[in-house]
């Protein structure tokens, strides 16, 4: 199947020159608006804050790549300084609230998932034990604290906990970016396989699901499925309607 060319390839090195020696400033802390911060900070900020390629209404707690690329530069330039303007806030739409028909999540919402249908500690040693197990196997991330389920006692009268791979009526479509940063392109493609009738449906892209960082190639191939229950060929990949940083 015809495809644009693709976007260029990750970097996988860590940061050289002046961006290695931001990095070691930033361990020995960096002021933000008279707050302390460091590198984990940092790297926390930055995981949670590029979901979106552009801020979206309802969503202003990510405030797009371009946002978070224009805060990582001013850290930079505070490891002269060693002030470093605060993280930008999304634009007015996007930080205000969501116009009518606009899906908007909410902690409620995920902890009803997170906490209803899987089997997250309920206490907080277990919790704290999670935390640091996800530490030691991942290194720094947000989502040991939002799956916190210590005190949420709803659960789902009848969740279904496998087996995975039997044979579904109808086929599933699984769709996966492959720059996802918070659910990786490598557990959508394991899934697929895992599933009896799967089909990976590849989106050649950036943040958190097609959904909201929109590929009209891909919406076309959704479509069909939802409508008429086919499937898009297999290794079908589509490109996402706009880049990060799109050339001026």
């Amino acid at each position: 199947m015809r495809r644009p060319a693709p976007f260029p390839p990750a970097r996988r090195r860590p940061p050289g020159g002046s961006g290695a020696t931001c990095w070691r400033r930033a361990r020995s802390g960096l002021v933000v608006e008279s707050q302390a911060i460091d590198d984990r900070d940092i790297t926390v900020y930055v995981q949670s804050s590029i979901y979106l390629i552009d801020p979206l209404p309802g969503f202003g707690r990510f405030p797009g790549w371009a946002a978070v690329a224009d805060f990582l530069q001013k850290a930079a330039e505070a490891g002269e300084a060693t002030t470093a303007a605060a993280p930008p806030a999304a634009s007015a739409a996007a930080a205000g609230a969501a116009a009518p028909g606009v899906y908007v999540t909410s902690a409620g919402r995920q902890l009803s998932v997170i906490c209803g249908e899987s089997p997250n500690p309920m206490t907080e040693e277990a919790a704290s034990g999670q935390a640091l197990r996800s530490y030691a196997r991942a290194g720094i991330s947000a989502w040991p604290f939002v799956a916190y389920c210590v005190g949420w006692t709803a659960r789902a009268a009848d969740p279904y906990l496998g087996p995975w791979d039997r044979r579904t009526a109808a086929p599933v479509l699984v769709v996966g970016n492959t720059f996802d940063p918070a659910t990786a392109y490598a557990s959508s493609a394991r899934m697929a396989r895992e599933l009896a009738r799967g089909r990976l449906l590849t989106v050649d892209g950036f943040g958190h699901t097609e959904l909201l960082n929109p590929s009209r190639c891909a919406q076309a191939f959704i479509a069909d499925y939802i409508i008429e229950g086919t499937l898009p060929p297999r290794g079908t990949r589509c490109d996402q309607d706009n880049r990060p940083f799109p050339a001026r």
